[in-house]
């Protein structure tokens, strides 16, 4: 990955839930048969979520995995998606994807029940949900500071962080070392993630304000 600063490495799909618990994972593997009438990323997707369809769900993707036959797909599974959108996606309204905005300008389409807006911020934002009817709302910043913003960015920026919660909290006290062996790297990823969503549940459960290195050592401690 050229624009990454560890260039090299094991790609790892995971579905978190917006406070970070890790619900499935999938290693990449190379190339591998598409299930019908669906691209890579559909498939990916697809298999991510299939313990999780039907069951009335709200998926945020970032622009990577996020598409307007993907989300049609999604929501005929009972199964609603809000996240940001790239430009040369298929099937998008041109009307939306050329149109020039002045900054704070908030546009929209809708077909059927999916919503494609953009939004000009320092750049331009572009979305799609299933979730939300696009409208500008008031909400506060890291200061406090009133600022309006599309109700599907908002949104998506309060649940979309739980990857990040996920991978930083890992990241703190990985175990993983240096190896030359693909398979003790795979094994060590998954070792941390399981005591991260063990430590999840455990503070889930019982309110403990105990924090994550003690947790990690009191693992140590009753191993040893």
């Amino acid at each position: 990955m050229k624009g990454k600063k560890a260039k090299y490495g094991i790609k790892f799909y995971e579905l978190c839930s917006a406070q970070g618990y890790v619900l499935n994972i999938e290693v990449y593997k190379g190339h591998r048969e598409n299930d019908e009438n669906m691209t890579t990323i559909e498939s990916l997707v697809m298999r991510l979520m299939q313990s999780y369809l039907n069951k009335g769900h709200h998926l945020f993707m970032d622009n990577y995995y996020n598409s307007l036959p993907l989300s049609n797909k999604l929501l005929s599974k009972k199964t609603h998606v809000t996240g940001t959108l790239r430009v040369n996606r298929k099937g998008l309204p041109q009307e939306i994807t050329r149109r020039k905005l002045r900054k704070g300008e908030h546009v929209w389409r809708r077909q059927n029940q999916t919503y494609v807006s953009k939004w000009k911020d320092k750049r331009d934002v572009l979305c799609l949900t299933t979730a939300y009817h696009p409208s500008m709302i008031n909400t506060a910043n890291r200061r406090q500071q009133e600022k309006r913003k599309p109700i599907e960015i908002v949104n998506y920026n309060q649940n979309m962080s739980g990857v990040d919660r996920a991978d930083q909290m890992m990241s703190y006290y990985s175990c993983p070392r240096k190896t030359i062996r693909w398979y003790k790297k795979i094994i060590f990823h998954l070792l941390d993630v399981a005591v991260w969503n063990s430590f999840y549940i455990f503070k889930e459960k019982t309110g403990s304000q105990m924090k994550y290195i003690e947790y990690r050592e009191a693992i140590i401690r009753s191993l040893t």
